[in-house]
């Protein structure tokens, strides 16, 4: 009897031990699945936060670049208002030229009729002097009565 109770005794904490060891596996289990999910879970977080950093270091990448895109576009655009400026003021240069060209040939022209008319102002006209030196005198002043007459008149048409 004592053997017996003994063999159930030992039979006893046999199925305690193994109810223990079960219970022990079961929590080992569920300790290693919480450990995965919470793994899993860490895992997806990194990956998220991973994503999230590559996203605002592009962002900032691109926000660098599209400010020096910006930066150049401007000093393009100041070089591109200068050159506008100084084609505008080589226009406005190229006109007066030419229509100081036009003038100058309408002066040349009247400066040549001038002449002309002096030309024959000259072969009609016999200076009334009485004596030869008095007659250069008096061709040298009328020569230079008529040099201001004619200077005056190109004068008024410059004017």
């Amino acid at each position: 009897r004592k053997l017996s109770a003994m063999e159930l005794e030992l039979e006893h904490q046999r199925v305690q031990a193994n109810a223990k060891e079960a219970k022990a596996e079961l929590e080992m289990r569920r300790m290693k699945e919480e450990f995965d999910d919470k793994f899993a879970n860490e895992k997806s977080l990194l990956a998220k936060e991973m994503k999230r950093i590559k996203k605002d270091s592009l962002l900032k990448d691109s926000d660098s670049e599209v400010a020096r895109f910006k930066s150049k576009l401007s000093a393009q655009q100041v070089m591109i208002n200068h050159l506008q400026h100084e084609l505008s003021s080589v226009a406005n240069c190229t006109d007066l030229v030419a229509k100081a060209r036009v003038r100058e040939e309408k002066l040349k022209q009247q400066v040549e009729r001038l002449l002309e008319e002096l030309r024959e102002a000259r072969k009609h006209h016999t200076p009334v002097c009485p004596s030869i030196s008095k007659w250069r005198d008096c061709l040298r002043f009328q020569e230079m009565h008529h040099y201001e007459v004619l200077t005056a008149k190109i004068q008024r048409m410059e004017m």
